[in-house]
């Protein structure tokens, strides 16, 4: 199977415009939007493309370019107060 992504693909997804800092939020954002519509084939655009579109999220996420989200584990019950 033929890489998905190129490396020049994967620098042009992640090129951020030369900013820097709180400047590059927006960016981000937008890298993060399309990486999520690539993982869950959320664009009705694209729904012909969907089983590419998941191998390429794959494809960043083995690269470790995204880390998938984890479930937030449950915070540890605390013990009862003591009082004195």
């Amino acid at each position: 199977m033929e890489s998905i992504l190129s490396a020049r693909e994967i620098d042009q997804l992640v090129a951020w415009g030369g900013k820097t800092g709180p400047e590059s939020l927006g960016s981000v954002q937008t890298f993060l939007d399309r990486y999520v519509a690539l993982r869950d084939g959320t664009d009705p655009g694209r729904a012909d493309q969907r089983e590419a579109d998941r191998a390429a999220a794959s494809t960043l996420e083995s690269r470790h370019i995204v880390t998938p989200a984890q479930p937030t584990p449950e915070p540890a019950p605390q013990p009862p107060a003591m009082h004195a």
